[in-house]
């Protein structure tokens, strides 16, 4: 009876882990914008404007800049291109077509929301507001791709499909209205 006590007891621990189910960590939502803050990149051309309570981060290039709060970014890439850029409705046609099928070339997964051309700030480009696995998570994606001044300059802003409308509405839709695409100054 001894010996058998120990080993009851411990069958009894053995028995109780992991019967209590653990939630995941909640990860914050991004946080309202407030305030604004204007953000000037000379180097590359860029000027925008963000919310002042949003973190910034400036990477190296291609990769200019990063804007994020909890789980939702707005990262900023300028490539130089020595391509004829995409300036016709044809051209940019051609341009939104690629851009689906190097997203699609990603994830076979990809939900495609809605897609076509855009002019910002006087600059042609396309978009592509899609669903898409990034990792282990789905995300929203409004993928940016402005032609100028010898460059593609991209705005890849995400977030989890349950914020994507609310941080479109007040973040990103703001933020690409205040973009302004020059030529890059030189070094």
């Amino acid at each position: 009876m001894r010996r058998l006590l120990p080993c009851l007891a411990a069958a009894l621990v053995v028995a109780a882990c992991g019967n209590d189910r653990q939630r995941p960590p909640e990860t914050p939502r991004a946080a309202a914008p407030v305030g604004k803050r204007t953000v000037e990149l000379p180097r590359f051309g860029v000027t925008f404007v963000r919310p002042a309570n949003w973190r910034l981060g400036e990477p190296s290039p291609p990769h200019i800049a990063a804007i994020s709060s909890g789980q939702v970014a707005i990262n900023f890439w300028r490539y130089r291109r020595i391509e004829q850029l995409p300036k016709t409705a044809g051209d940019l046609r051609r341009a939104g077509r690629a851009l689906r099928s190097a997203a699609r070339a990603r994830d076979r997964s990809l939900k495609v929301l809605r897609s076509g051309r855009v002019r910002i700030g006087g600059v042609p480009g396309v978009e592509l507001v899609a669903t898409q696995r990034m990792g282990v998570a789905r995300r929203t994606v409004r993928s940016t791709h402005l032609y100028a001044y010898g460059g593609e300059l991209v705005v890849d802003a995400y977030a989890p499909p349950a914020e994507f409308a609310r941080v479109d509405r007040t973040v990103f839709q703001p933020l690409l209205r205040s973009l302004r695409v020059t030529r890059p100054a030189r070094r």
